[in-house]
C-alpha cells in the first residue's frame, strides 16, 4: 500500500510511504482461548421503602493459545540491538493477568416516603476488561511478529523516492532493513473500570416525572499503541528536543507499535430527563452533559477513531486530554401523539381521521474533538507518531471559526524548530456539532382479533440540515508553509432529506 500526503504528491508520484509484506509471510492463525463467568447476586430488603442489591462477580480467562504454535514476541522492546533473531516463540500471546479477577457490585433502590413519588438509586461496582483472542489489537499482535510474518515500510524523503507503483520489485532490497513489528506488553496489568452513579426520580404531577443523575467512571491500566522506534530526546529549557544526527533506538527494524497497559481515564456525566406517559401523549427529553478524558485511547492504530491516529507524540510519553469519543452536550427528545380526531364519531368523515399518530425525534449534540498536525513532517523526529505543531505564544488551542471553508484558524498553530516536539495539547480543537430533526406520521386500521395494519410516513432530516464532517487537520505543507486546505470540511456525515413508506402488520 502507498500512502501520500495530497492528491498534488499522488500526481506528482512523491509517495509518503510503502508498506509491503514480505514473501512466504503467514498471516492464518488459529487462536483459541476459554473464557469463564462466575457470579453472584441477593436482593436485600432492607427496610419497606429500601432495597439494597449485592453481587460478586469472578471472570478469569485462560491463555489466548494458537493451535499451530505459531506465536512470538519481541518481549524486550527497550533492546535497542534488537533485531528479528530475539523474536521468541511464546506459548500464548499474553501471561493472563486476569486470576484474580474479583469484581464486587452494590446498588440501592430507595423510596423516599414511602409513597411511590420521589425514588433514589444508585450503585458501583467493578468492571474488568477481558483481553481476549477477539480483540483485534490481539489479533495483530498474535500475526505480524517474526519469524512467521514480515512487514517492512519505505518512508519518502529528498534523498529516497519510492518508485510508485513498482517499489516491491525495484527496491526490494531496501525493504529487507525494514521490517516492522507489532507487539503487546508480553506481562500486562488487568484494565480495570470503576464505575459508580447516583440518580433521583421525582413524579411531578400525574404521569410526569423528572429524574436527575450523575455517572462517574475511572479506568486503570487500559491498553493504548505506542511508538516505540522513535528517537531520544532531551529536556532543554522545558521542552523535549531530538539532537541532530540522532538514530532511531532501534536500528534494525521499522514502525514498531506496541500496546501497553499503562492508560488512565475519567468520565464524568450529568443528566437531566422528564418524562411524560399518558394514554395518548409520550414526551420524553433527556439532556447529558459529559466530560470524557484519557491519557489514550487507540490500541488498535488509525481505525480505532477517526478523529485520532493513535500513539503518543514521543515514546512511552502519557498525552492526557479529551477522548475522542468526548461529547459535551447531547439533547434528544421525542414526543408520540395518538391524535384524538374522530374517535367517538361515526360516519366515514370519523372513519377517515381517526387513528392517527405524529411523532417526532429531535437529536442534537456537540462536536468531537481532533487533533491538529503537522502534515507529516516529523518535526519532532519520530516516525509514525503524531507529530503535533505548536501553540503560536498568546493563541487558543481551540481557535474555532465556523463554517466549512474554514472551520478553525490554522495561523493559530506554529511551526516548531526541527527536533523539537510539539506542545499542541492532544484533541484540543472541538469538531463542529450534529442536529437532526425525524418526524412520523402513522395511521392504524383495525383488522379485527387484535390485529391491525399501520401504514408509516417517515421523514428523515426533514430539515435537510448538513451536518459536516472534521475538518483537514494537517497544517503545513512539506516546505513549512500553511497549506490552503487547513481547516477546511470537505464532506458531510448522516444523511440528506429522506422519506421512506412503509407497512407494518400487527397481530
Amino acid at each position: 500500500s502507498y500512502n501520500f500526503r495530497s492528491i498534488n504528491d499522488f500526481l506528482a508520484n512523491r509517495a509518503r510511504t510503502f508498506d509491503a509484506v514480505q514473501p512466504g509471510s503467514d498471516t492464518s492463525r488459529r487462536l483459541r482461548q476459554p473464557v469463564f463467568g462466575f457470579f453472584v447476586q441477593d436482593d436485600w430488603q432492607a427496610r419497606n421503602n429500601i432495597t439494597v442489591n449485592l453481587g460478586l462477580r469472578y471472570e478469569p480467562s485462560g491463555d489466548i493459545t494458537e493451535v499451530d504454535g505459531k506465536l512470538a514476541q519481541l518481549i524486550d522492546f527497550a533492546n535497542a540491538r534488537a533485531t528479528m533473531a530475539d523474536a521468541t516463540i511464546v506459548d500464548a500471546v499474553v501471561k493472563n493477568p486476569s486470576l484474580k479477577n474479583v469484581a464486587p457490585r452494590v446498588g440501592f433502590a430507595w423510596d423516599v416516603g414511602g409513597k411511590g413519588k420521589t425514588a433514589v438509586r444508585g450503585g458501583a461496582g467493578v468492571f474488568y476488561d477481558l483481553i481476549t483472542a477477539n480483540t483485534n489489537f490481539v489479533q495483530n499482535t498474535a500475526v505480524r511478529v517474526p519469524p512467521f510474518f514480515v512487514r517492512s515500510r519505505l518512508s519518502g524523503s529528498s534523498s529516497l523516492i519510492i518508485n510508485f507503483p513498482d517499489a516491491y520489485f525495484t527496491q526490494a532490497a531496501l525493504l529487507g532493513g525494514t521490517a516492522q513489528l507489532e507487539g503487546i506488553q508480553y506481562e500486562p496489568e488487568q484494565p480495570t473500570m470503576v464505575k459508580w452513579n447516583l440518580n433521583v426520580q421525582r413524579e411531578l404531577w400525574d404521569r410526569t416525572s423528572l429524574e436527575i443523575g450523575y455517572t462517574g467512571t475511572r479506568g486503570y491500566n487500559l491498553f493504548r499503541q505506542i511508538f516505540t522506534n522513535g528517537r531520544e530526546a532531551v529536556e532543554i529549557d522545558g521542552r523535549l528536543v531530538v539532537p541532530p544526527g540522532t538514530p532511531l533506538r532501534q536500528r534494525n527494524f521499522g514502525r514498531m507499535r506496541l500496546r501497553v497497559s499503562d492508560a488512565e481515564s475519567w468520565y464524568n456525566g450529568l443528566t437531566i430527563g422528564v418524562t411524560r406517559r399518558a394514554t395518548n401523549l409520550q414526551i420524553q427529553t433527556s439532556y447529558t452533559l459529559g466530560k470524557s478524558e484519557d491519557t489514550g485511547a487507540s490500541a488498535l492504530g488509525g481505525n480505532d477513531y477517526e478523529n485520532e491516529g493513535g500513539g503518543s507524540r514521543y515514546l512511552f510519553m502519557k498525552d492526557k486530554g479529551l477522548s475522542p469519543f468526548d461529547v459535551r452536550h447531547s439533547l434528544v427528545a421525542s414526543v408520540n401523539w395518538e391524535l384524538p380526531f374522530g374517535r367517538t364519531g361515526t360516519g366515514a368523515a370519523a372513519a377517515v381521521v381517526r387513528h392517527w399518530s405524529v411523532g417526532t425525534l429531535i437529536r442534537l449534540r456537540s462536536g468531537a474533538p481532533f487533533s491538529v498536525d503537522t502534515g507529516g513532517l516529523e518535526r519532532g523526529g519520530q516516525p509514525d507518531a503524531p507529530d503535533y505543531p505548536d501553540v503560536c505564544p498568546g493563541a487558543n488551542p481551540n481557535p474555532v471559526l465556523g463554517g466549512p471553508a474554514q472551520y478553525f484558524d490554522p495561523r493559530a498553530f506554529c511551526l516548531q524548530p526541527a527536533g523539537v516536539i510539539g506542545n499542541a495539547p492532544r484533541n484540543s480543537v472541538i469538531g463542529p456539532g450534529t442536529a437532526t430533526v425525524d418526524l412520523m406520521l402513522a395511521r392504524s386500521l383495525e383488522l379485527g382479533a387484535q390485529r391491525s395494519l399501520q401504514l408509516r410516513i417517515e421523514l428523515f432530516n426533514v430539515l435537510n440540515r448538513a451536518n459536516f464532517a472534521l475538518p483537514t487537520s494537517a497544517i503545513f505543507n512539506a516546505n513549512g508553509t500553511y497549506r490552503a486546505d487547513a481547516g477546511r470540511i470537505t464532506r458531510t456525515v448522516g444523511t440528506p432529506r429522506q422519506m421512506q413508506l412503509g407497512l407494518k402488520l400487527v397481530w
